[in-house]
C-alpha cells in the first residue's frame, strides 16, 4: 500500500485529492518514520523537492509541509540536511512568492521546535531569516494571507 499511495499522489490532477493524500501519508508516518520501514518516502521528498519541474518541486515542499506539521520529531535524525534543503531553495528562487517559497518557510517554522537548541542548525535559520523576510515581502504583494501565515516562522524563532 505504502508503495501505491505515492504513486498515486504524484498521478492524481485534482490538488484537493493530492491534500488529503498528503495528510494520509502524514497520519502513516507518524509510526513508520521513526522505524525507518519506508525508505521510499525519504526518496521521493528528495527527489521532488529537488526537481527542476515546479509542480514536482511544489508538490514536495506541500508534503513535506503537511509531514513536518504532523509529526515533526520523526525528521529529528534529518533536520540538517532538510534545513539546508529548504534555505537553499528559497535562497535559490527567483519567484520568491511562488508556492515554493512558502511551502519551504512552512517547512521550516514546523521544524523549528525539534531543532532548538542545536547550535548548528540555530545559525542556518539565522542565516535565512534575510531570505525569509524577502519572501514574505514578496507574498504580502500576491498573496497577502500566506504573507500572515509565513510570519509564524518569526514567532517560532525568537
Amino acid at each position: 500500500m505504502k508503495a501505491n499511495i505515492l504513486k498515486l499522489m504524484i498521478s492524481e490532477p485534482e490538488k484537493s485529492v493530492k491534500k488529503s493524500i498528503a495528510v494520509f501519508i502524514g497520519t502513516i508516518i507518524k509510526y513508520e518514520m521513526s522505524s525507518g520501514t519506508w525508505p521510499q518516502l525519504l526518496h521521493f521528498l528528495q527527489n521532488s523537492m529537488t526537481s527542476s519541474n515546479t509542480n514536482e518541486k511544489e508538490l514536495g515542499f506541500y508534503t513535506c509541509c503537511i509531514l513536518l506539521e504532523t509529526t515533526p520529531i520523526s525528521f529529528l535524525p534529518h533536520a540538517n540536511s532538510f534545513t539546508l534543503l529548504f534555505n537553499a531553495t528559497i535562497n535559490s528562487l527567483t519567484d520568491k512568492s511562488c508556492p515554493v517559497a512558502f511551502f519551504a518557510i512552512l517547512c521550516l517554522t514546523f521544524l523549528a521546535p525539534i531543532v532548538k537548541g542545536n547550535k548548528e542548525l540555530t545559525k542556518v535559520y539565522c542565516e535565512g531569516v534575510p531570505n525569509v523576510l524577502e519572501v514574505i515581502k514578496c507574498l504580502s504583494n500576491r498573496r497577502p494571507d500566506r504573507a500572515v501565515e509565513a510570519l509564524d516562522f518569526l514567532f517560532v524563532i525568537c
